[in-house]
């Protein structure tokens, strides 16, 4: 994240030991010190849920998108049928 899109508000919290220690491990392994690993673990999981939300609503657009032309199709075999006249095997 860049500097300048950062909020100057720190964030600090305490967590459990176990939690602290799973924490300070990855870090280890990360080669990220203890904070920037925990900035980058909960920037990652917000992103992640904001992704899964979005992917969702996309999900639920795509399925009334679905349902629209359904609806519109029906729509038009009815205008053939009955004010067109078009016999409904043919339609």
């Amino acid at each position: 994240m860049r500097p300048s899109t950062q909020s100057k508000t720190p964030i600090s919290f305490r967590l459990p030991r176990l939690l602290y220690s799973l924490l300070q491990s990855h870090a280890e392994q990360s080669g990220l010190s203890i904070h920037a690993c925990a900035r980058d673990l909960v920037t990652a999981e917000l992103q992640a849920e904001h992704k899964r939300e979005l992917e969702l609503r996309l999900n639920e657009i795509s399925q009334e998108a679905v349902d629209l032309r359904h609806d519109l199709s029906t729509v038009i075999e009815l205008i053939l049928i009955n004010i067109a006249n078009i016999p409904e095997a043919q339609v």
